[in-house]
């Protein structure tokens, strides 16, 4: 649903920069793309300048009246790495894909507060939902998804994902007259016709070590984001739903504190402290998560303690059934009964 009261949101103006240069910067142009905002080319020139959601929809009418509705698939530099600013080098620079996930679900709409990323996780897709928080035309929306789609795949082959094919990119609407053409500039399956956009990442991709991770770096950046955020006046999303997600997602073995916190981008420390905040912590949602995955491979008659415990990381049945104790009070033997007794009253 879209909120009107946003239609006035301020926007950073790095990108109008980009590419008014890459026209050329002719004085007659420039004021010719500027028509109807209230800007002048002498706006330009200030470093701290901001516009509204209002004045950069009219200046994307004006372009595409001049040059066509396909005027940004001529504009790379629109959703290259270089536009991308802390955002897309936290990305860079993340430990691995996974993290690099996170850094935009938590991130992208601090950097263009027009649009909002929902983030769904499965134990199969990642599934990023993009939408626009301002009432636009529908050859502005195709403009506004269509480089968040592009923004995202220089990203991804920034980061060298092995089987970048595999993402799909799922358009609302009908496609666009430059639709063929945009799809030549996508690696993964791009489709149109859907009722919301969508961005699905294989969690088998997730995993993937970036050739650019750097610690030190990526830390020093999640610091910068959160301060931009803190400046915007934005609440810090809940840990405990991030660490959840990334416990739940796991399907062999187990996470320990460290390696989560790594997923999340953030420190051990720092995911604790943040936890203690929400009221719990990370042993609470382990077995939480521990006991859920439990209940599920009970419902599997056909599998050992040995292959259970595995599959749950555990380093032999006896300590698996010794959990199970533990987690529900009650025999692994005796939940194997009654997860037994439940399917047959299904």
């Amino acid at each position: 649903m879209v909120d009107s009261r946003n239609e006035s949101v301020a926007l950073p103006m790095q990108h109008l920069r980009l590419a008014l240069r890459m026209f050329g910067g002719a004085a007659e142009t420039v004021e010719r793309l500027l028509a109807g905002t209230g800007l002048h080319q002498k706006d330009l020139d200030e470093p701290d300048l901001t516009v509204p959601a209002s004045a950069l929809l009219t200046i994307c009418d004006n372009v595409a009246e001049m040059v066509g509705e396909d005027w940004f698939l001529n504009l790379p530099i629109l959703w290259s790495t270089d536009a991308h600013s802390e955002l897309g080098l936290a990305m860079r620079v993340a430990p691995d894909f996974r993290a690099a996930i996170d850094v935009m679900s938590e991130f992208a709409h601090y950097r263009w507060p027009v649009m909002h990323f929902d983030r769904r996780d499965d134990r199969v897709n990642i599934v990023i939902t993009l939408g626009l928080l301002v009432p636009v035309s529908p050859k502005n929306r195709h403009f506004a998804m269509c480089v968040a789609f592009l923004s995202f795949q220089s990203i991804v082959n920034a980061m060298f994902i092995q089987k970048a094919n595999a993402i799909r990119y799922e358009c609302e609407g009908d496609p666009p007259p430059y639709a063929a053409r945009l799809s030549e500039l996508f690696s993964g399956k791009i489709s149109w016709g859907h009722g919301r956009s969508t961005i699905t990442i294989p969690q088998e991709l997730a995993n993937q070590i970036s050739p650019m991770a750097s610690p030190a770096l990526f830390t020093t950046l999640l610091k910068a984001l959160r301060k931009i955020a803190a400046d915007q006046g934005q609440k810090h999303p809940m840990i405990s739903q991030k660490v959840a997600i990334t416990l739940d997602n796991v399907t062999l073995g187990r996470l320990d504190a460290e390696e989560v916190a790594q997923r999340i981008g953030i420190s051990r420390r720092t995911m604790e402290r943040r936890l203690r905040e929400e009221g719990t912590s990370f042993r609470e949602l382990s077995n939480a998560s521990l006991k859920q995955r439990l209940e599920q491979a009970l419902r599997d008659p056909g599998i050992t303690a040995e292959s259970m415990a595995e599959r749950l990381g555990f380093h032999d049945a006896s300590s698996l059934l010794r959990a199970s104790r533990r987690l529900f009070g009650a025999s692994f033997s005796q939940l194997r009964r009654e997860a037994k007794t439940r399917q047959s009253a299904n």
